[in-house]
């Protein structure tokens, strides 16, 4: 899981799953789910980036890239059809893109709102994503590319 506010929700509504090892650079998550019974929760390590509390540099994306992951759980600051799945900081897009690529599959939580924004750093390409969790059904220029890419879509009433 990421640093983002999306990725905090994703771990409080895992929480009490059981037999599960997380990889994150948030310190907010590790603390959030320290009490989880059964998990192990590894922290990469890295520079503390004041007010978000999360865990960035050269440091972090070492340890992302030691290990192998089956699933990466991410969010971004924007998502357009030809830009791709963007972040506002460079640090985080960096971060973003070690997890995915230690990851076997790459699910993208974001929300309705990120839709037709693009933001200052590349992550990714739509393609590169196994599903794409929103808050609301996306429109139908929306539903089309990703199926035209392969990405399932999961929102509520599905």
């Amino acid at each position: 899981l990421d640093e983002s506010s999306t990725a905090t929700f994703v771990a409080r509504a895992i929480r009490k799953k059981k037999n599960i090892t997380l990889i994150t650079n948030s310190i907010e998550i590790v603390l959030e789910v320290s009490g989880a019974s059964g998990w192990s929760i590894l922290a990469t390590g890295g520079v503390l980036k004041p007010n978000v509390l999360a865990l960035t540099g050269h440091q972090a994306v070492s340890f992302i890239g030691s290990y192998h992951v089956n699933l990466a759980v991410i969010s971004c600051t924007g998502i357009d059809i030809h830009a791709g799945y963007t972040d506002a900081g460079e640090d985080n897009a960096i971060i973003k893109r070690a997890m995915i690529k230690a990851a076997d599959k790459t699910i993208l939580a974001i929300d309705s709102h990120k839709f037709d924004k693009k933001a200052f750093a590349p992550i990714g390409a739509l393609s590169e994503l196994a599903a794409v969790i929103t808050d609301r059904e996306p429109n139908e220029k929306w539903r089309r590319v990703f199926e035209e890419n392969g990405v399932e879509l999961i929102y509520p009433g599905i």
